[in-house]
């Protein structure tokens, strides 16, 4: 085994020390166990990740001679880079998990299989289900349940109709979880990027969005003119099979919130803390034997032959997400804020305004390749700070995750489009720019309204 993985667990354990109040020690020992990590595996590293690295590393050299490199700014992004790790690192734990459960194999056989009436709804709840617990790899999963249930029709015309409908009704789920949910990337970088705001206040706000969006939907799919004739629905599996899931996906926040009272901590970070140590616990469980010590013999097998190994492809994830933070926090100074706040000034542009106009600026940069990760990172770091204008911190995080939601439904560069379109087999283009473009639309042109009225 390479010293990638330990370099990841050093990265993890420093930070969540760090975390727990480590001081500025914990977090450069973090710091440097990823700088080590990344020239390790750099070859493998995804061009744009590298491109990220670079940047940022040249970005630091600017900062040298202009004289404004001092320790607050280095221990910024040294702490930002390594929260994000944290957040990758324990999330993949999770993922895994989930990968190798029959359970949730079994409960994605009971959504896919579902009679149309019942079939958009179905796959919506399961949509956040599966996500919560699996990120990116319920968009594989279901999406490629998805085409192997509909594969097999006769009926062309049927099938597409079939194969648009629930691709749909997942991704758009899919797509309000970042809005809400306390262990997405999206909650992660917003939160750490706006200490002043925390989980508790941005969840009611976030939650009827989504409900919001998920209803906006529904509605574009109840009066979809290719339902016209449906049948109503009937058989299908019992939804009582996702039951299980759902408790298991209920325990998570419960435990972390539980720890978080504990070692008083916010909600996200006990929950970060936490999901490696309950991913492990349930990957016992699924192991085969007939007493605790064989689960555990069997567990430290699996770990060590499956899990481990496959922690350095996390490699292209951890640069973008490492280069995005510290683009973010290190470009900003360099830019003059200032001068852009008299330009808004001499446009009598309200926050509301500026809030509507940084929507669009972050739907329309990702459409054109431009990661709502980095767009987001920058907006959020130059809203602040902007003179003359009053921009509260919750309206900047309620903004950054909608426009971040609306951006993964539509941008064909967006990685849950292109997963999606990997694991049904279709032009993600397609899916984002023409079956989701009337749907991604009408959510930003309601934020947009929301904005300009109550920010």
């Amino acid at each position: 085994m390479t010293p990638s993985p330990i370099l990841l667990f050093l990265v993890w354990g420093a930070t969540a020390w760090s975390t727990l109040g480590g001081g500025s020690a914990a977090a450069i020992i973090a710091g440097v166990a990823l700088l080590v990590f990344f020239a390790i595996e750099l070859r493998k590293i995804s061009p744009f990740g590298v491109i990220l690295l670079v940047v940022s590393l040249i970005l630091v050299g600017i900062h040298y001679f202009h004289g404004s490199l001092d320790r607050e700014l280095l221990e910024k992004v040294i702490e930002r880079a390594a929260f994000l790790s944290l957040f990758l690192i324990s999330l993949f734990f999770l993922q895994s998990a989930s990968a190798t459960s029959a359970l949730v194999r079994r409960s994605g056989e009971v959504l896919v299989n579902q009679p149309p009436g019942r079939r958009y709804l179905a796959l919506t709840f399961g949509g956040i289900v599966f996500g919560l617990l699996m990120s990116l790899g319920a968009l594989t999963l279901l999406g490629t349940m998805i085409r192997q249930g509909v594969e097999n029709s006769s009926n062309v015309k049927a099938r597409d109709i079939r194969l648009r409908r629930m691709t749909l009704a997942l991704l758009r789920s899919f797509g309000t979880i970042p809005m809400w949910s306390p262990i997405t990337i999206t909650m992660a970088v917003v939160l750490s990027s706006l200490p002043n705001v925390s989980w508790a206040q941005v969840f009611p706000y976030g939650a009827t969005l989504a409900i919001v969006y998920l209803g906006i939907g529904w509605l574009m799919d109840r009066f979809d003119p290719s339902r016209k004739g449906q049948a109503p629905a009937t058989g299908g599996a019992p939804l009582s099979g996702l039951l299980p899931l759902v408790l298991l996906v209920i325990l998570l926040p419960v435990i972390g919130w539980a720890l978080s009272l504990v070692l008083g901590v916010t909600l996200l970070k006990a929950l970060l803390l936490s999901l490696p140590f309950m991913s492990v616990g349930w990957i016992t469980i699924q192991q085969q034997g007939d007493g605790l010590w064989l689960r555990l013999r069997a567990m430290w097998q699996h770990l060590r032959t499956n899990i481990l190994p496959a922690m350095p492809q996390m490699r292209t994830e951890l640069s973008i997400f490492a280069g995005s933070a510290s683009l973010g926090i290190l470009l900003v100074p360099l830019l003059d804020v200032e001068r852009l706040g008299d330009l808004i000034a001499h446009t009598s542009m309200s926050s509301g305004q500026v809030l509507t106009s940084s929507l669009w600026i972050i739907v329309l940069f990702a459409i054109i390749g431009v990661s709502p990760l980095i767009s987001v990172l920058v907006i959020i770091e130059i809203l602040p700070r902007l003179p003359g204008l009053e921009i509260a911190p919750l309206a900047i995080a309620m903004m950054a995750v909608a426009a971040w939601s609306v951006s993964i439904n539509i941008a064909p560069f967006a990685t849950p489009v292109r997963v999606t379109g990997q694991a049904i087999m279709c032009d993600p283009a397609r899916i984002g720019l023409k079956w989701n473009l009337a749907y991604s639309l009408s959510l930003a042109a309601v934020l947009s309204v929301l904005l300009l009225v109550f920010a």
